[in-house]
């Protein structure tokens, strides 16, 4: 079984060997977007006499992270609420809306518009900005239950992509000893940051009582003269 591996291995990087060779930009041109798939099926949402059409597709590293950085501050439910609705405005790639009964539209494809033409004016504030930051407040003002099925679907499409990568590298779904350390590592950072930061917290609070009590003290040397 090895030796038919090395054998194919072999016989693939001879026929790289034969192909002409890509430039640089060309490389980094193709693989943009690398791994973004789109859900197969279109979600049709229907409430108030309209009809929204939408895609959705799992998201890079970049826009994970800036979701969570968007919501820092918030905790508990609320977080989980507002984590869902920017990484699903992040996540909707094309988007129709139209009136009960009428022709299909062409629809939106957000990623393929241009810097220029991805502003728009926020009904919530009035305000122009990304189609993102606009999709993302549309979304908080959704119903509860609806956010949650969207939220279901873009988890199932993730994982999907996710077993179907694995089956083609099955040595991914071993556990290594430099990932352990790696993931201990940044647990141990994590936990720094919140031990540094209940310290910090409690220090603000006593800051700003004991001017109270001083004052407390003077108050009872008064009424005691």
């Amino acid at each position: 079984m090895q030796d038919k591996k090395v054998q194919i291995a072999k016989e693939e990087l001879s026929s790289l060997g034969s192909l002409p060779p890509a430039s640089l930009d060309d490389v980094i041109a193709g693989i943009q977007g690398f791994g973004i798939e789109e859900f197969e099926e279109i979600i049709s949402l229907e409430a108030g006499g309209k009809v929204i059409r939408l895609r959705l597709s799992n998201i890079c590293p970049d826009d994970e992270m800036t979701s969570l950085m968007a919501v820092e501050g918030n905790k508990g439910y609320a977080w989980v609420m507002r984590v869902k609705a920017e990484v699903l405005s992040r996540a909707i790639c094309w988007i129709s809306i139209q009136e009960k009964g009428a022709t299909d539209g062409p629809g939106i494809d957000l990623r393929s518009l241009p810097k220029d033409k991805r502003f728009v004016r926020d009904p919530k504030d009035g305000v122009e900005k990304d189609i993102q930051a606009a999709l993302r407040n549309a979304i908080t003002g959704w119903g509860e239950e609806l956010v949650g099925l969207l939220w279901k679907v873009f988890m199932v499409h993730a994982q999907r992509v996710e077993d179907r990568l694995r089956e083609s590298l099955p040595d991914t779904s071993i556990m290594t000893e430099v990932e352990k350390r790696f993931l201990e590592s940044a647990m141990k950072e994590i936990d720094d940051q919140a031990k540094e930061q209940i310290r910090a917290t409690v220090a603000e609070i006593f800051k700003n009582e004991e001017p109270e009590e001083v004052t407390e003290e003077k108050e009872k040397v008064k009424l005691e003269e």
